[in-house]
């Protein structure tokens, strides 16, 4: 190469490099303009805004914030609304505008955890630019490059105004199969990392599954991946998210060691203190005793079932039992409220279910998944599937401890321990002021034996 075509050669790369950041610079104030200008349409062919009542709103708003500080484009401002539609749905706008309905809103049914799942969802779809892409591919490559070369003039009216409507459509309609893979992915992670339980986003899909199959939420699925391929890959995140089972000791516990440790399992006992709740043996098995104090009375909830454990939630309002409905039947795990009432049901195919223990927090439930080829430990939540967090390895569950999951391998019967991720749920301090007022008293007013009146004075007092 001569020196000339050398100069050439750099000059050409130059004016290229240059052109690359201006066009860059571009894109970003072409995102804020049409994504302001969708926004305000949007709002206007969904029902207008919806304006959740003020503890809701507090809630929603925290849980916004935490994902939100785990995103990256700090030239984003971002916004959550709710629309005022029964639709079930979310969507996000360039330049950061988050939108949910209220249909979504009730769907959720205050679970935060799955709340941030679909919020998080919606935020990777504005941090990998996922609508302005979609509307720039729509565009054509040709305006694309007039676009970039006329920004440094405002654009006009009509042309905002189009890209606007066209980027509208596209919302509605959906990114495509991959830009959901990869939201939902980035959306598991946001929620991870701002402390929240990665099966939100499992519990949020089982949620729409019902729904694929109906007419009304169409635009739901119209360019998404089919749910229960997005169940597998957010169940596959979420298992990652727990560790591996880890040696616990070198120690081993025998059979009536292991039998006394469950014994003394507190979780048998009411938290609310009305219910005495014991499991007692027979020539034909162990059967479930429940005295309630307060009636003085035995009650049988199982009907003289066959169990093999039972356990209190923490907070005293739910009692696992595992049980089977008859000699040669699967265990199962029920559910019952505090009146003996059946509320649910872990069951799967033909395997059995046993050993039940409570989470400190009471929102999961742990158990041994058993068969005859295999032996793994779940964990089931209440509001939706579970995990199989034992992975390969073959154990028991022994007891829910302080520290985390005791397990026990099958043939070693070495002992290992799971500590689950860490959680933090949404606290909101006095979310509501409570208002002093001064309440006006009616004086007594007493009439004398000269018959002139007098008016007693009750102190000023302000009450709550």
């Amino acid at each position: 190469m001569n020196r000339t075509a050398g100069i050439a050669a750099i000059t050409l790369l130059i004016v290229f490099v240059s052109f690359g950041l201006t066009f860059a610079g571009t894109v970003e104030r072409f995102e804020e303009t049409i994504g302001n200008s969708a926004a305000q349409q949007f709002i206007e062919q969904n029902g207008g805004l919806y304006h959740p009542p003020l503890e809701q709103q507090l809630w929603i708003d925290a849980v916004f914030q935490r994902l939100v500080a785990q995103t990256t484009r700090h030239d984003i401002n971002y916004k959550l609304r709710v629309l005022n539609t029964q639709r079930i749905n979310a969507f996000a706008l360039p330049s950061g505008h988050i939108f949910m309905t209220h249909g979504l809103l009730r769907l959720l049914e205050n679970d935060e955890h799955a709340l941030a799942s679909v919020l998080g969802h919606e935020l990777a779809h504005v941090e990998h630019k996922h609508g302005v892409n979609a509307l720039l591919r729509q565009l054509g490559l040709t305006i694309l490059l007039e676009l970039g070369m006329m920004w440094l003039d405002a654009p006009t009216t009509e042309f905002v105004r189009a890209a606007s409507i066209a980027l509208v459509d596209i919302v509605q309609s959906g990114y495509g199969r991959e830009a959901e893979y990869e939201a939902d992915a980035y959306g598991q992670r946001y929620a991870v990392e701002a402390g929240f339980d990665p099966m939100g986003a499992v519990h949020m899909l089982e949620h729409l599954l019902p729904l694929e199959g109906t007419d009304l939420p169409m635009a739901l699925f119209r360019s998404h991946p089919p749910t229960t391929s997005r169940i597998r890959r957010m169940e596959s995140g979420a298992l990652a998210v727990w560790p591996n089972p880890e040696p616990a000791s070198t120690g081993l516990l025998t059979e009536d060691e292991e039998s006394e440790r469950i014994s003394r399992a507190p979780q048998r006992k009411d938290p609310l203190v009305r219910y005495d709740v014991e499991v007692t043996e027979s020539d034909t098995g162990r059967f479930l005793s429940v005295y309630d104090r307060q009636t003085e009375r035995d009650l049988d909830w199982l009907d003289q079932q066959v169990v093999q454990d039972a356990a209190w939630s923490p907070d005293g309002q739910r009692l696992a039992v595992s049980t089977r409905t008859d000699p040669g039947g699967n265990w199962e795990i029920w559910l019952f409220n505090r009146w003996g009432r059946r509320v649910s049901i872990f069951r799967s195919g033909d395997d059995d279910f046993r050993t039940p223990q409570w989470s400190p927090d009471g929102r999961m439930l742990a158990y041994t998944q058993q068969s005859a080829d295999y032996s793994h430990v779940r964990v089931g939540y209440l509001n939706g599937s579970g995990l199989r967090i034992s992975r390969e390895l073959q154990a028991e569950l022994i007891q829910w401890t302080a520290e985390g999951l005791l397990l026990r391998e099958q043939v070693s019967h070495e002992l290992y321990l799971i500590v689950p991720p860490e959680i933090a749920g949404v606290t909101l301090e006095n979310p509501v002021p409570r208002i002093v007022e001064r309440k006006r008293r009616i004086e007594p007013t007493v009439i004398r034996d000269d018959e002139s009146t007098i008016t007693l004075r009750r102190p000023n007092v302000i009450t709550p």
